[in-house]
């Protein structure tokens, strides 16, 4: 039950993003523990990326920062997918001009 939960606010952050960012809202800044976050989203991590990238999480204990939670999230998440997804892309269109 706490997984269902757990998934249940994280597609709720993520629908907030969205409608933040269409509306060009600010978000609510708080004081958020960057070393939860990361363990949070390396399990999240996992499951998006390939199976030959391995998520290794290392912080401080302790690092805070204030931020709203949700964008600092999409941050992170955005730094691991981008260059993954540009490699794919990039390997695609070699293979294009290749033929």
């Amino acid at each position: 039950m706490p997984a269902l939960c757990h998934a249940a606010r994280a597609a709720s952050d993520i629908t907030k993003q969205l409608l933040s960012f269409s509306r060009r809202e600010i978000g609510h800044a708080v004081d958020v523990p960057i070393d939860e976050v990361l363990v949070h989203l390396a399990k999240v991590l996992v499951r998006l990326l390939p199976r030959d990238i391995a998520v290794e999480v290392s912080a401080a204990s302790g690092a805070w920062a204030h931020i709203d939670r949700s964008q600092l999230e999409q941050v992170i998440v955005n730094l691991a997918l981008i260059p993954v997804v540009m490699f794919y892309v990039l390997r695609d269109w070699e293979m294009i001009w290749d033929r």
